[in-house]
């Protein structure tokens, strides 16, 4: 658990490459839904964390990162500079943070990566199966695309993993899931 702190929860700053951060409660209890916030940003990348995993592929390696920030533009994940690259978030439940879940800093951060867009979304007519296509035109062929089911909030984070996909050689991606959903 790291919660309750006055500044950033996590603070990744130059560590070096390839390091991992993985099965935490950030801004959470260890029932990880009780908030205990940070006072600033679940988790910051600052200058020279490169190449390194804020999550992973299984479930044990899934961060909760929510409840954090006390004030406009103090967010879930914020990724803060240009000189911070490569760096993947993965299968992480971020949701209730003060700001927006993740923030690429707009000076390049993360190589100027920007979320996917989602061009379309239907359930079907018994609510049991998703299909979401889009578009990852600023990302290399095979990237990863992973989609989440928001959270209640105004901020639209992804709380629940539903899926993922490789982005083909335009960046055009579609996944295609089962469960349950409501199409808004």
């Amino acid at each position: 658990v790291i919660a309750g702190n006055a500044g950033e929860g996590v603070h990744a700053n130059n560590i070096g490459s390839g390091s991992v951060i993985a099965g935490n409660y950030i801004g959470v209890a260890n029932d990880g839904t009780t908030s205990k916030g940070n006072g600033s940003h679940g988790v910051y990348f600052a200058a020279g964390f490169n190449n390194s995993t804020l999550g992973g592929d299984v479930a044990a390696e899934t961060n909760i990162i929510a409840f954090n920030g006390n004030a406009v533009s103090e967010y879930g994940v914020y990724i803060a500079s240009a000189s911070t690259a490569g760096n993947q978030i993965l299968n992480n439940s971020i949701f209730s943070n003060y700001d927006i879940g993740i923030k690429l800093n707009a000076d390049g951060a993360n190589n100027d990566i920007v979320a996917p867009s989602s061009l379309t979304q239907t359930a079907s007519a018994t609510h049991d199966l998703l299909l979401v296509s889009g578009n990852a035109s600023s990302v290399k062929a095979s990237a990863t695309v992973q989609i989440f089911e928001a959270d209640n909030g105004s901020s639209c984070e992804g709380k629940t993993y539903i899926g993922e996909t490789m982005a083909d050689g335009s960046g055009a991606w579609t996944i295609n899931t089962s469960g349950s959903y409501n199409e808004t």
